[in-house]
């Protein structure tokens, strides 16, 4: 995944590495932890030491977190 639009393209069920959950996000690598370790989203332990990221987990959180602005 190079940027964020290529994220449309890919299945719920996708893992995105730290780096790519990051970029996803707009946040950093250390936020995406930090966001987890409050309880925003769960994480994927592939391995001990590795974390991956579900894009669906991800997609439902920023669904939480838009507002919608009225106009007019």
């Amino acid at each position: 995944m190079n940027t964020i639009e290529d994220a449309g393209n890919l299945p719920d069920d996708r893992l995105l590495t730290s780096q790519e959950a990051a970029r996803y996000l707009g946040v950093s690598r250390q936020t995406v932890y930090s966001l987890h370790n409050a309880g925003h989203f769960p994480a994927v332990e592939i391995s001990p030491g590795r974390t991956n990221w579900r894009l669906s987990d991800l997609r439902d959180y920023i669904g939480t977190r838009t507002r919608r602005v009225r106009t007019g």
